[in-house]
């Protein structure tokens, strides 16, 4: 199951980007929905398998994406202010406020060197890795719509429309959103198991 939720987690941002682009497109008015629909009927097995294939190519560049923007404080998980808590910085190094990057390195040290010796820790490795595989997947797809919008802006220049701009507003939005809280949710119980366990 742990082996089929990471694989999809590579595809599904690539087969969704895709297909907000199509919408977007679609809604715009450059493409007719009618002849869409035609070319999806005359699809055979092999070019279903295929954009299967080439989704987990285009989720895998999506997810590098993500990764990269990730260490960005604003973007990624930063436990900056967890580190800094007057209670843990001293079991923490003296080298604790020296940054967001610096905090997640320290805050996932003191974790995986408690895995095995902490039945708390222990206990919440797998909620942990679903958050992890969730704001991985979340964070692909936003980068996923950025793509999508940027490149039905190239596409359709000369066909935006009222509707085509709030259906890319609304996929921007809820890919944020979504990221975000999943991001935030991840952050407060990694921080909260950790904070259990050192004081």
């Amino acid at each position: 199951m742990d082996e089929a939720r990471r694989f999809l987690r590579y595809v599904a941002p690539g087969i969704t980007a895709a297909l907000e682009l199509l919408a977007l497109v679609v809604v715009s008015g450059k493409v007719p929905a009618a002849s869409v629909w035609e070319e999806l009927q005359k699809a055979n097995t092999a070019s279903v398998i295929a954009a299967f294939l080439a989704s987990g190519v285009v989720g895998h560049f999506l997810a590098a994406v993500h990764h990269c923007l990730v260490m960005i404080p604003a973007y990624g998980i930063d436990h900056t202010d967890f580190v800094r808590h007057k209670d843990l910085q001293p079991k923490m190094g003296s080298d604790a406020a020296t940054g967001a990057r610096r905090a997640w390195q320290l805050v996932t040290a003191a974790w995986h060197e408690r895995a095995e010796s902490s039945l708390r820790i222990k206990g919440a490795i797998p909620r942990a890795a679903t958050l992890a595989d969730l704001m991985h997947g979340a964070g692909a797809g936003l980068v996923g719509a950025l793509f999508a919008v940027a490149g039905w802006l190239i596409m359709c220049r000369y066909h935006v429309n009222a509707y085509a701009v709030l259906l890319a507003v609304a996929f921007l939005g809820v890919h944020a959103l979504n990221y975000f809280n999943v991001r935030n949710h991840c952050r407060e119980f990694v921080e909260h198991v950790l904070k259990l366990e050192l004081t």
